[in-house]
């Protein structure tokens, strides 16, 4: 049995504890909308809306690869969805 949560080891008011929170959520944690290309500077980074498939959260993910890069670099931050209608019906 595990031990209550002290006050300093629980999550902010705003997280929920879904893996989509986590730096390390698998992008099978998300559907994705395509929003289009950032060419500035020549970075041509890929942007997409994500939303979570178990919290329905929404995510802002910019992806810029490199080449000769075998990974690429990517930024995922939380959107609030009344800023923007992007077509992704309320669930």
């Amino acid at each position: 049995m595990s031990a209550p949560m002290t006050e300093a080891a629980k999550p902010p008011p705003h997280m929920t504890g879904c893996a989509c929170e986590q730096g390390s959520a698998r992008f099978t944690q998300f559907d994705t909308k395509p929003l289009g290309c950032d060419e500035t500077e020549g970075r041509f980074a890929d942007v997409t809306l994500n939303r979570c498939r178990a919290c329905h959260r929404l995510w802002l993910r910019y992806l810029v690869e490199y080449e000769g890069s075998p990974q690429g670099l990517y930024a995922r931050t939380r959107f609030e969805e009344r800023t923007m209608n992007m077509g992704y019906a309320a669930r």
